[in-house]
């Protein structure tokens, strides 16, 4: 069942059953690769205040990427919408709220723009992923999916793309489809 948020579109990250959420920190303000469900970070700011940025953020200005994930953004800072809200949903805050732990689903974002609907996912749709699989965060700068879930790990040190710092939690559930792929994620 896709749930479909306060501004009418469907939201693509549903917290099932969440056990601790973080809504003090800001997000980047030059960061506007999030959708719901993205893996987020912690990055000290040049203003000496620490911030949750995506990795995919991380990657593109040559940041030290394979860090502990912060937790899973519940909330969309792109190109088609800016919800960066806090716990209470004002407006303008410009915190975010990510989920650290417990059992949630990501689902497809989908937004409405001039030439008809956009749909993103925040995990590696070509994947297929197994009941207790470990996921971690896509670091290869070369793929698609870059920022996103997945389920490869890659342990090489000298590889840029080594993501052994970023394991986001393990696999529930994965229900296979062409067009609506839904993976459930137990938080570490």
């Amino acid at each position: 069942m896709q749930i479909i948020g306060t501004f009418g579109r469907a939201v693509g990250v549903n917290p099932d059953a969440v056990i601790l959420e973080d809504a003090t920190k800001s997000v980047l303000l030059a960061d506007l690769s999030i959708m719901g469900g993205t893996p987020m970070a912690l990055y000290k700011d040049t203003d000496d205040v620490v911030k949750i940025a995506s990795y995919k953020w991380l990657i593109d200005n040559s940041k030290a990427a394979n860090i502990r994930v912060h937790g899973i953004a519940k909330f969309s800072k792109n190109s088609y919408i800016d919800e960066t809200f806090d716990k209470l949903g004002t407006f303008g805050s410009g915190k975010g709220t990510v989920m650290q732990m417990g059992r949630i689903t990501v689902l497809n974002n989908a937004y409405t723009t001039a030439d008809g609907v956009v749909t993103t996912f925040a995990f590696d749709t070509t994947k297929t992923y197994l009941a207790g699989e470990a996921l971690y965060v896509n670091l290869d700068a070369e793929s698609d999916y870059l920022g996103k879930i997945t389920n490869v790990l890659v342990s090489d040190t000298e590889d840029v793309a080594c993501n052994t710092g970023t394991l986001v939690g393990y696999v529930s559930g994965f229900y296979a489809s062409a067009t609506q792929p839904v993976l459930e994620i137990t938080l570490k």
